[in-house]
């Protein structure tokens, strides 16, 4: 009888045990983040919309776009960009699948961001909708680079899986033009004025990046109408878009001094001497001249 009780206390200590163990096995990480519990602050999903800027566009980008023109020229060694611009390109060239991973890569961001941030607790409405539009933005610019890059491309609006992606159709370019044209058109109406940012908010997208955007890809359809309505629509409207000006110093537009001055609509800058020591802060304008010129251009014809 003794035996028989020892027998039942050794088996309800393994029973408690065991279940202790099973509820340790289910306890989120405690140095790490989950889809679980990464979504419960509002910080993380602001690391998220950084994270899509950066994949937008960054500074190997700028340098190897402007590689592909006569903007820089690249004489020591036979990069792909030289191999692009030399012509003798084919498609095994690492470009064309690092651009693509690239743009996949920032795609799938903006629809991990947009699937869970109204799973964020205690995040003010009113942000909410602004970084939902800055990251439909970024997503429209990256299906705007890709179809230009590609033409017809596989597309989607939401995240999809691995096995999905393997069947997944090519969408026409004008079908993924005209989504790009639609999401731009209603992010703009979203997306706060430059007037009303400040601080490091100021390097945020912006109704008047989101109209700029709009004419640049009516600009490479050649639709000359368009272009025309979007930057006499800028420019007028500066009420809701915010105010903008030709800067009186070309030089002085590359000065950390004149850091978001009055040209600047949207741009891509660097901290001083965090890259090999030079300080960048236009890297990438979309020049009041050039809307200007384009504008008379669109009247004359």
């Amino acid at each position: 009888m003794k035996n028989r009780k020892i027998t039942w206390v050794i088996a309800l200590f393994a029973l408690v045990v065991t279940f202790s163990n099973c509820n340790k096995m289910d306890l989120y990480p405690t140095n790490q983040y989950t889809d679980e519990n990464f979504w419960l602050s509002a910080s993380n999903a602001d690391l998220m919309v950084n994270m899509a800027y950066n994949q937008m566009y960054s500074a190997d980008k700028m340098w190897n776009d402007e590689a592909l023109s006569d903007n820089v020229f690249e004489g020591r060694s036979n990069t792909n960009q030289r191999i692009i611009r030399n012509g003798n390109a084919d498609p095994t060239l690492e470009r064309f699948k690092t651009e693509w991973k690239d743009a996949y890569g920032g795609l799938k961001t903006c629809h991990i961001y947009l699937d869970n941030v109204d799973r964020v607790p205690n995040m003010p409405d009113a942000l909410k909708a602004q970084r939902k539009a800055e990251i439909r933005f970024i997503r429209a610019y990256i299906y705007f680079r890709l179809v230009n890059f590609y033409g017809a491309v596989p597309f989607a609006t939401t995240d999809i899986t691995l096995e999905q992606s393997k069947t997944m159709p090519r969408t026409s370019k004008n079908e993924i033009l005209s989504f790009v044209h639609s999401e731009l058109d209603e992010v703009m109406q979203l997306l706060p004025s430059k007037n009303n940012l400040s601080g490091l908010d100021k390097a945020r997208t912006t109704k008047a990046a989101a109209c700029a955007l709009q004419a640049r890809a009516y600009l490479y359809e050649s639709n000359w109408a368009k272009v025309a309505t979007y930057t006499d629509s800028l420019i007028n409207n500066q009420d809701k878009f915010g105010s903008y000006s030709l800067f009186p110093s070309y030089p002085g537009l590359f000065t950390v001094a004149n850091e978001y001055n009055s040209e600047v609509i949207l741009d891509y800058g660097y901290l001083i001497n965090k890259k090999h020591g030079v300080s960048i802060i236009m890297l990438r304008r979309l020049l009041w001249g050039l809307t200007l010129m384009l504008m008379r251009r669109c009247r004359d014809l």
